[in-house]
């Protein structure tokens, strides 16, 4: 029902309820404008209702949090080039000499 039809229903039932003062055989003509303007009145509150509803902006969604990789990143692997082996700095090094009866060489330890 449209507004128009519920203004029309509860006019035509006050109409009937309260101005009208004819008898017809089996029929209340005031409780049928009664029922008519509850009708028309129940049809009013729910077209109000649904025009106030589709004139209510829609609710944006709350952004999504970004996913979280569960793969642990990964360097590119290059079978030509292989992995260079760390360079050691001969400066940074010292030399113990340990002598032994009939050991005449000299050993490098790292430094602490």
């Amino acid at each position: 029902m449209k507004i128009g039809t519920s203004l029309t229903l509860m006019a035509v039932g006050l109409i009937l309820a309260y101005a009208v003062d004819f008898e017809l055989p089996g029929i209340e003509v005031g409780t049928l404008g009664a029922i008519l303007f509850f009708v028309g009145t129940l049809g009013l509150i729910v077209a109000v209702a649904l025009e106030v509803a589709a004139r209510r902006p829609p609710r944006r969604p709350a952004p999504r949090p970004a996913p979280v990789s569960r793969e642990p990143a990964r360097r590119p692997y290059d079978p030509v080039v292989g992995v260079q082996p760390s360079r050691r700095d001969p400066s940074r090094e010292r030399t113990q000499v340990l002598r032994d009866p009939g050991d005449d060489e000299t050993r490098r330890l790292p430094r602490r």
